[in-house]
């Protein structure tokens, strides 16, 4: 076998000196009549076979992989004995290479030296080791990777400049702390999914425009702030467990589901539909905000515009809601308010005849009388809620809604948490 990679080798680079001879001046052929550079007299053929002799070259050059545990997976990989060398070659013709602990259970790997060559990739899932930063490696000539996991590892940084091909990528719970640290993730012209999750982006941050971006998750991140770019093709936006206390949509035509849980949201009314007239589910469950009193401290959301797509609404575990008007959400077919506290006035309003005694549980439903949309005797259709509370539906809208969840207050409050880890596994 050496023998013959040997015939092969010096067979071809005989062709590439014949080649050579031929094109030079006063060699014979085109090159002799002077035509300019040894380019433009070859063409494009003779550049395509010098470059495959280069690369036939390359091929049997044995290829250092330092990490042990890196070594064994590009062996299992490639079918390679113990022992056997791991070629340039043999790493360009990898298309898939999976070394997730997450299904392997083995020790991580810390060092991706050698994984530079393997530039056929198309898919790479490296979830679950301790690469850091100085074991990375550059992704230059990665023309062909569109699937990228890089989770749950030790970066502060990523180069993904040189990565055109790139639609999926995971970067969950890493050691993030700025979108800035992500060179060129505004030039991923092809990035469909992209996946932040339980890195410490402090601070607020700003997401590029991404243009063909449909699913971004920043959850448990820290965030304070985030500023979204027009991203025209977002699907869902899934920003639970961080710090925000409000949220500037803009225009989002394609947005479908939205998720607020685990923020301190306080006060926030929903865009008019023109903005965003895909948006079908909203989630906006247990937001962690202080209140001074039942009278002057509540959480506000509220519908100020009518909205025919908004179909299922959750406000689950919010402590002390104010008066939640619904009669805008005209599509409206799931309203989950479990354990949640829904306060308002009921009767005369003025300070001072205002008294505890008066208050009760409102869902208008309509914008109908309040006989319709308070919670008393004469309402049709009531359901109680924990802590006491009252939803009423009136006759009009009883047939639309299909579903109201609204369960006795069984569900422990911790049982609604959720830890970092449920939301750093997979991809």
């Amino acid at each position: 076998m050496r023998n013959a990679r040997v015939f092969q080798l010096v067979l071809a680079v005989a062709v590439w000196a014949a080649v050579v001879v031929t094109s030079a001046p006063g060699g014979g052929g085109v090159g002799a009549q002077g035509m300019g550079s040894d380019e433009e007299s070859v063409g494009p053929c003779a550049r395509v076979a010098a470059a495959e002799v280069a690369a036939a070259a390359d091929d049997d050059e044995t290829v250092t992989v330092p990490d042990p545990v890196l070594l064994a997976v590009l062996e299992d990989h490639l079918g390679l004995g113990p022992g056997e060398p791991v070629t340039r070659g043999a790493l360009r013709s990898l298309r898939k290479l999976s070394a997730s602990r997450l299904d392997t259970q083995a020790a991580p790997i810390r060092i991706l030296e050698g994984l530079q060559y393997a530039t056929g990739l198309r898919e790479l899932s490296l979830w679950g080791n301790e690469i850091t930063d100085a074991g990375m490696i550059s992704f230059a000539g990665f023309d062909s990777l569109w699937y990228l996991s890089l989770g749950a590892n030790r970066l502060t940084e990523v180069d993904l400049s040189e990565l055109g091909s790139l639609e999926t990528l995971s970067l969950k719970a890493n050691r993030i702390t700025s979108l800035d640290d992500l060179d060129g993730l505004g030039d991923l012209s092809r990035l469909k999914r992209l996946y932040l999750t339980a890195n410490p982006l402090s601070g607020p941050q700003s997401v590029p425009n991404l243009e063909c971006l449909e699913i971004l998750h920043v959850r448990e991140a820290g965030l304070s702030g985030i500023t979204l770019a027009s991203l025209p093709k977002l699907r869902e936006l899934d920003l639970r467990g961080n710090t925000l206390s409000a949220l500037s949509l803009g225009d989002k035509p394609a947005l479908e589901t939205l998720v607020l849980t685990r923020n301190r949201v306080k006060s926030w009314a929903l865009p008019a539909q023109s903005a965003i007239p895909s948006l079908t589910k909203l989630l906006i469950n247990d937001q962690r905000v202080a209140y001074t009193s039942l009278d002057g401290d509540r959480m506000s959301i509220t519908f100020p515009n009518a909205n025919s797509t908004l179909e299922d609404l959750h406000l689950q575990y919010n402590d002390v809601l104010n008066d939640l008007d619904i009669a805008n959400l005209t599509g409206l077919r799931t309203l989950d308010i479990t354990a949640s506290r829904i306060c308002s006035t009921y009767g005369d309003t003025s300070p001072s005849t205002t008294t505890t005694s008066k208050k009760r549980s409102r869902v208008t439903v309509n914008a109908g009388s309040a006989q319709s949309g308070f919670a008393d005797s004469q309402s049709p259709h009531s359901i109680s809620v924990p802590g006491g509370n009252t939803v009423s539906i009136s006759r009009e809208r009883s047939a639309e809604l299909r579903h109201i969840e609204c369960p006795p207050s069984s569900v422990a409050h911790s049982q609604l948490q959720s830890t970092t880890a449920d939301y750093v596994g997979g991809l």
